[in-house]
């Protein structure tokens, strides 16, 4: 079980962290429903997994927003290493396409910096606590 009280609010990155989830997520499925219309059962592992890890972040378990951003740091790798999102991204005229990889992409940033943060306030935050009760 984490150290932190559930009763206590989420923090200011850790409400980041959600925010910028749900724009991987919405970004996802615009790239998803860009591939030619058809929906793989793959790709909607990269809808859910932000969801689901909102929810653990929700939950307060104490190391997401850390995997949170390792995850966004691998969702960044491979939209920029994917042909077909770097071809979206070079012709902004693929408008739909363009602003889903925009979305996702920036989104993944704000998760990847939000979740490093977090996980530092939260070892800071946890070492003050310990250094205090001796």
């Amino acid at each position: 079980m984490n150290q932190l009280s559930k009763s206590a609010p989420l923090s200011g990155l850790e409400k980041l962290i959600l925010v910028g989830l749900v724009g991987v997520t919405i970004g996802a499925f615009g790239v998803e429903q860009t591939h030619k219309g058809q929906t793989e059962i793959i790709a909607l592992v990269f809808v859910a997994l932000p969801l689901v890890l909102a929810g653990l972040v929700i939950a307060r378990i104490r190391w997401m927003p850390a995997v949170a951003a390792a995850v966004a740091a691998i969702f960044i790798l491979g939209a920029v290493l994917t042909a077909g999102e770097l071809s979206y991204l070079t012709h902004p005229a693929a408008t739909w396409a363009f602003v889903a990889i925009v979305v996702e992409l920036l989104s993944c940033v704000l998760v990847l910096f939000a979740g490093i943060g977090a996980t530092v306030q939260q070892y800071w935050i946890s070492k003050r606590t310990t250094m205090r009760n001796g």
